[in-house]
């Protein structure tokens, strides 16, 4: 029985951490898409893509590979 606590505590976390990563992409291209809207430096637009999209790609990935082993 105490490996089904231990399961259901991963499985709580997968979870948890899923809805983190949700929110963080739903705020990423919130802002994104309100940014493009004012059109003032498009130059800026696509810097703030690349900057916050890059460390957010790596974390995701790291994620993924270490939530399939």
């Amino acid at each position: 029985m105490a490996g089904t606590a231990t399961v259901g505590a991963n499985a709580s976390d997968n979870i948890r951490n899923a809805m983190n990563m949700l929110m963080e992409v739903a705020l990423l291209v919130g802002s994104i898409s309100q940014q493009l809207r004012w059109r003032v430096i498009p130059d800026l637009y696509r810097g703030c893509i690349y900057f916050l999209n890059d460390p957010w790609a790596v974390r995701y990935r790291k994620w993924r590979h270490r939530s399939w082993q």
